[in-house]
């Protein structure tokens, strides 16, 4: 019998687990960067972490200009990763545009003084409502 509590709105709601603010791994800590909206699937509660003596630039550092409805969720997650392995095999300005772990577009730029407002513009022209883009310069 289908969970009739599952609708249209699970998506649009966060649905907030009990998560620590940091955990250990295989002897790695992680600190808790945010609760996402929902994990794999809208019942399920869940939360991102970064490792707390990283080095190296992760997702978790990054800014998010914009997010809808109620924070990330773990597919968005997943749509920034996927795209930043795209755009980092080009060696110049380039964008990639992900939609449930689907590429939708990809852009890359032509030599010009204005490259990184090429790539965003790319960006923006391929992204559409609840795409992640990657963009680099």
């Amino acid at each position: 019998m289908a969970d009739t509590s599952l609708n249209r709105n699970s998506y649009l709601t966060q649905n907030l687990g009990s998560f620590p603010g940091e955990t250990e791994f295989f002897g790695v800590k992680y600190v808790k960067v945010n609760d996402l909206r929902y994990g794999t699937n809208p019942h399920q509660p869940a939360a991102y972490y970064k490792p707390a003596n990283a080095l190296a630039t992760v997702i978790g550092d990054m800014k998010v200009l914009k997010n809808g409805k109620s924070g990330l969720s773990q597919t968005n997650l997943e749509d920034i990763s996927y795209s930043l392995n795209i755009v980092k095999y080009f060696d110049r300005p380039a964008c990639a545009c992900m939609k449930h772990v689907n590429p939708c577009g990809a852009a890359c730029a032509v030599p010009d003084p204005d490259t990184d407002t090429q790539a965003r513009r790319g960006a923006a022209a391929c992204t559409a409502a609840g795409s992640a883009a990657a963009v680099s310069a």
